[in-house]
């Protein structure tokens, strides 16, 4: 005996946007454009056969064209004429139609992951150090930067 249960989906297109309906998504883009990487600036440095991502904090992130097929495949034009789209989230090449995500390109590097792993260590630890000054309760264990780097492998912990 089989149970099938059937759907069928809502066509909305036709549905009127109010005032409310478009507060509501107003509010909601709002509260989204502060997650999530957002870049000021990508440059293509010839000498290094990098990208360099900048931030508004006037960081950067290098990441070497080689270690990304999508990027190796792009000529020096095609490199230099990258530009930032979604919201500074990600390069674009519209002559290539590539949209590449900043932070997936950044979690493709087994380095950066670690240094990334490390500084929300150091965060969670400098929280518990806050919670434990101020006589908070002890609910979470704990999270340390070196036990964090010291867990994965070729990297040494130091302190």
């Amino acid at each position: 005996m089989s149970i099938s249960k059937q759907y069928s989906a809502r066509v909305r297109f036709d549905e009127v946007v109010t005032q409310d309906v478009l507060d509501q998504a107003i509010k909601l883009g709002r509260k989204r454009a502060g997650a999530g990487v957002h870049a000021t600036s990508v440059q293509y440095v010839a000498l290094l056969q990098s990208l360099l991502i900048g931030f508004a904090d006037q960081s950067a992130v290098s990441l070497p064209i080689k270690n990304y097929p999508e990027l190796a495949a792009l000529t020096d034009d095609e490199l230099k004429g990258l530009e930032l789209g979604f919201g500074e989230s990600a390069l674009v090449s519209e002559a290539r139609g590539l949209h590449l995500s900043i932070a997936g390109l950044i979690s493709a590097s087994e380095p950066l992951m670690v240094m990334a792993a490390t500084l929300i260590a150091a965060r969670f630890w400098r929280q518990k150090q806050r919670r434990q000054s101020a006589g908070g309760p002890e609910e979470w264990q704990e999270f340390s930067p070196a036990k964090l780097g010291a867990s994965r492998p070729g990297v040494r912990a130091t302190r």
